[in-house]
């Protein structure tokens, strides 16, 4: 099955050099406004975990604030 970010034939590339999305048209627009009006991102623990912090580097190219309720390694 293929997900939404790769259901099209408009690529709009990101800040990470391997990922990019391929989509439609509208899509397209949509996201290429979205990336660019983004400062920063506010996720939770577990995204962040899951992606192991995006290599330290989100797609997006904008600093990350991770949110969670478990403290932090001492």
């Amino acid at each position: 099955m293929i997900g939404w970010h790769q259901n099209g034939d408009v690529e709009v590339g990101t800040a990470h050099p391997d990922l990019s999305f391929k989509v439609t048209l509208r899509s397209g627009e949509y996201l290429r406004e979205l990336v660019e009006g983004t400062g920063a991102l506010v996720v939770g623990r577990k995204p962040f975990d899951l992606t192991k912090g995006w290599g330290g580097t989100h797609p997006f190219g904008v600093p990350v604030f991770v949110v969670t309720r478990r403290r932090g390694r001492r």
